[in-house]
């Protein structure tokens, strides 16, 4: 039963090294990122909330302001946008699912 048990132990201990040593290590490029939605226009940093509104109409959804500064987002189809105070810092493609 020792030398189960010991086989057991040796046998455990060999999968759990050996699994960490199987890690694949997957690197996208950001500007391979959703290349098909490249050419998508999206507000540009620093046009006001009225700008970006009359420009791109009513977002989807809106987040309300957090932190210090207090930043927004709003969503729209194909991106979202993030305000500071009244402006845009960023605005960011979404993730397209895998298919």
């Amino acid at each position: 039963m020792n030398r189960f048990k010991s086989s057991l132990l040796l046998a455990s201990i060999i999968t759990a090294a050996t699994t960490s040593l199987c890690a694949e290590t997957i690197t996208v490029p950001v500007a391979s990122q959703a290349q098909e939605l490249q050419s998508i226009e999206r507000p540009t940093r620093g046009a006001s909330k009225q700008q970006v509104e009359q420009k791109f109409g009513k977002p989807l959804n809106l987040t309300d302001p957090v932190g210090e500064p207090p930043i927004s987002r709003w969503e729209y189809e194909n991106f979202n946008v993030f305000f500071e105070y009244e402006h845009v810092i960023h605005s960011v493609l979404k993730r397209q699912s895998s298919q």
